[in-house]
């Protein structure tokens, strides 16, 4: 078990080998009843989508049932529209206090979302008051600030390699602190690379899992992933 306070999660990520994100999150939602938070992915629904790569799409084929929630509303008519999903609600996941759900949820997926926020504190309020605290879980995924793409990127080129529509990063012990202070605690924190499609890009990630795993430094990865639960620790 990982420390409450996120003093002890960077070195427990450093015992860890990288994960495959998908994988990770897809084992732990198998047979449960999940709430998909940002499940559009927009702007890249369709071009997704048609893939088969959304994540909402690979919930889909394990879950035992998926609830979708998402304030894109052009991406949610193109889940329903194009790829014939139900149980999705229009919904801001600042305000999830105010969600009416169709019915009890096991997990809350919550994908690439945080560092678009306004607000994470709230979100992390509304998740707490979502979940069970006899056992649901929150599922986060979030870009790792320290990542060694990202230092390699200001090194080369001399600027802030950032997406337009993020508003923070985050570290391993940054992100538990963040849940810690909004009554989550850390269940399990590990990192991940992202996967990739191009060529360049593939070469580029095999490079820097290399360098990695020579320097014995998971916390340069691309990614953080937790679970967060708000039970009572053991």
């Amino acid at each position: 078990m990982l420390s409450e306070n996120g003093k002890d999660i960077g070195t427990a990520c450093l015992s860890n080998p990288l994960i495959e994100r998908e994988a990770w999150i897809l084992k732990r939602c198998a047979g449960k009843r999940v709430l998909h938070l940002g499940c559009t992915d927009a702007p890249a629904t369709a071009e997704k989508g048609d893939c088969g790569i959304l994540l909402h799409q690979q919930l889909a084929r394990c879950t035992a049932s998926l609830t979708g929630v998402d304030i894109n509303g052009e991406g949610l008519d193109i889940l329903r529209r194009k790829y014939g999903f139900d149980n999705l609600l229009l919904h801001d996941v600042e305000e999830l206090e105010t969600l009416r759900l169709p019915g009890p949820i096991d997990v809350v997926v919550a994908g690439e979302v945080l560092e678009h926020l306004n607000n994470v504190g709230r979100f992390f309020t509304g998740c707490k008051a979502l979940l069970n605290p006899n056992g649901a879980s929150l599922l986060v995924t979030v870009p790792n600030s320290p990542s060694l793409k990202r230092i390699l990127a200001a090194i080369i080129h001399r600027s802030e390699s950032v997406h337009p529509d993020h508003t923070c990063y985050f570290s391993p012990s940054t992100l538990s602190e963040a849940a810690r202070r909004h009554g989550m605690r850390t269940v399990e924190m590990r990192m991940f690379m992202w996967r990739s499609s191009s060529l360049e890009s593939k070469i580029g990630v095999a490079l820097c899992k290399t360098m990695i795993r020579l320097l014995r430094a998971p916390l340069l990865a691309d990614g953080v992933a937790a679970e967060f639960t708000t039970g009572n620790a053991n």
